[in-house]
């Protein structure tokens, strides 16, 4: 029964290149995709990619369903674009909330396939002035992906001194 369900889908991956391949459930006796059924609770499938991402850029997974002919089951399809990008960056900084009066947190997403060994976040006076640096330790854990740091930044500076209301990058 679940190989039957498996040919209901047309799973398709197109590369940074323009190159788009249609990527089977198994080949070579070796799970490409893992089928997860739905359940009694949740009544959804999912639907797992076990492939790797070599090279950098923006991808496109696009899903169809088909009917026992093998026609396309409707005229919407399931279309999901991401980026892969394999150096360590980061990207989205900022804070939360902004503008802030007690404290706030920072947002940001880590890119890469590692987690930096050393991180510092310097807070600047639109002139440069570095007035606060956060170490990695104090920020707390990261991971690849969206983080919310368990960092409060209460709006003092290095001694513990309250900055005046204005503008810090």
């Amino acid at each position: 029964m679940r190989l039957l369900i498996r040919l209901f889908f047309g799973v398709y991956l197109t590369d940074p290149n323009g190159i788009q391949k249609k990527i089977p459930f198994e080949a070579n006796r070796q799970t490409i995709m893992l089928w997860i059924p739905a359940d009694a609770q949740n009544k959804r499938f999912k639907i797992t990619y076990l492939g790797a991402f070599d090279i950098d850029g923006k991808y496109t997974f696009l899903v169809q369903g088909l009917d026992k002919s093998g026609n396309l089951s409707g005229d919407l399809e399931c279309r999901i674009q991401f980026e892969v990008i394999h150096e360590s960056t980061i990207t989205h900084m900022m804070n939360y909330p902004n503008p802030f009066s007690t404290s706030t947190h920072f947002v940001f997403t880590l890119m890469g396939s590692e987690i930096p060994d050393d991180m510092i976040i310097q807070i600047m006076t639109p002139t440069g002035k570095v007035v606060r640096e956060i170490t990695q330790t104090e920020f707390g854990p990261m991971n690849i992906g969206r983080n919310i740091s368990e960092f409060v930044w209460n709006g003092t500076d290095e001694f513990g001194d309250q900055l005046a209301n204005g503008v810090y990058l």
